[in-house]
Order: structure tokens, then C-alpha cells, then sequence
């Protein structure tokens, strides 16, 4: 049978005895996902959200199983300094979609949870939090996949930017390269484009 641990931050973290999944940290998996989210399909907007769930899971570690925190909206809205409750809905349906977070509806698609006479939790009906464990070697992968983009990114922007230097300092006539270089480098260009231009230069 598997262990509820209580919690009163509107959490229930429940625990099989055995996994093949490891267990994983929910705020380094988040700071890795910051670095990713678009290869997840989210944004900035929705990171706010996940961050507010995670914290209403007490253990700062993600053990395998299930993970569940049931917050109603109004007190996730209150702690996102007041986001309307259906801007809180539409991303957390995007969370949902990036199958990062997974659902736990009771019959009624209320969040609560049960509990026994003394107290005990028994079942909680929320937002899983453990799919982000399951996830997380896949979210350490896209998050130095990303670093290393970002970093060939960075060279290449600073290649063009000494190719015309170069092209401005010896007074060159193709001043229509120079502009070019100027545009791009003024804008978030790929690095195919960043590429193309220093090849012309």
C-alpha cells in the first residue's frame, strides 16, 4: 500500500515502495526548465504557475509515484500577487498539455483532499507534480542543448560584429553589408542567418 505523507500546504506526496525513477530536486528541475521552456511548448507565464505549485509541495524532492498539490485557484491566484483566475486556467491547461504536470480529478473536477478521522490524508485530487521527476533527465538535456545554442549564439553574433568593424574601418563601398550586419545584430537572429551574413562580409 502506498504512503500519504501529510502536509499543510495543500499537498500530497505519495510514495511506492519501489521505483525505477529517481528522485529529483523541484527547484533545480525548475531553475533547468527556465533555461528550456520553449522546447516544452511554455513560457515565462507559465514557469510563474509551475513555481506556485511546486511550492505548496512540502518536500523539496520529487520522489517517484505521485506528487499532488490542490490549491483552488483563488489561492493560487492570491499567491501570484492576483492573476486573474482565467489567465491562471489558461496556463495551467498549457502545463497540463506539455505534459510536465499531470491531472488527479476528483468526480466533481474539485481539488481536495481526503482524510481520515485523526487527520490523516488519504487522497488528494489536484495538479501531479511527478511527471517533472519523470521528465527530468530530459529537461537537463534540452537545458544544455539550449546553453549550448545560446553560447554558439553569442560567438556568432560577436563575429559579425568584428566583421563590420572591419568592413566600416577600411572604409569599404558596400555599406549595404554594413547596414545588414547593424539590422541583425540589432534583432534575435538564428544562427543560420548570423552565419549567412558573415560569409558575405
Amino acid at each position: 500500500m502506498k504512503q500519504i505523507s501529510q502536509s499543510t500546504g495543500g499537498a500530497a506526496n505519495v510514495r511506492p515502495k519501489a521505483s525505477a525513477d529517481a528522485p529529483a530536486d523541484k527547484w533545480r528541475i525548475l531553475d533547468l526548465l527556465t533555461g528550456c521552456a520553449e522546447s516544452f511548448g511554455i513560457g515565462h507565464r507559465e514557469l510563474n504557475v509551475l513555481r506556485a505549485l511546486l511550492s505548496f509541495l512540502p518536500e523539496r524532492i520529487i520522489a517517484a509515484g505521485t506528487a499532488v498539490v490542490f490549491p483552488s485557484n483563488a489561492t493560487l491566484s492570491d499567491r501570484l500577487n492576483g492573476l486573474p483566475e482565467s489567465t491562471l486556467r489558461r496556463h495551467l491547461a498549457r502545463l497540463v498539455a506539455s505534459g510536465l504536470v499531470g491531472r488527479c480529478d476528483s468526480p466533481n473536477r474539485k481539488r481536495y483532499a481526503r482524510r481520515n478521522r485523526s487527520g490523516g490524508l488519504l487522497r488528494a485530487f489536484g495538479f501531479d507534480l511527478a511527471p517533472l521527476a519523470t521528465a527530468a533527465t530530459a529537461i537537463e538535456a534540452a537545458a544544455e542543448r539550449a546553453e549550448a545554442a545560446r553560447a554558439e549564439i553569442a560567438v556568432l553574433r560577436e563575429n559579425l560584429a568584428l566583421l563590420r568593424s572591419d568592413l566600416l574601418t577600411a572604409a569599404a563601398e558596400d555599406h549595404d553589408l554594413a547596414e545588414a550586419a547593424r539590422r541583425m545584430l540589432r534583432r534575435h537572429a538564428s544562427p543560420q542567418d548570423l552565419r549567412a551574413l558573415a560569409e558575405k562580409l
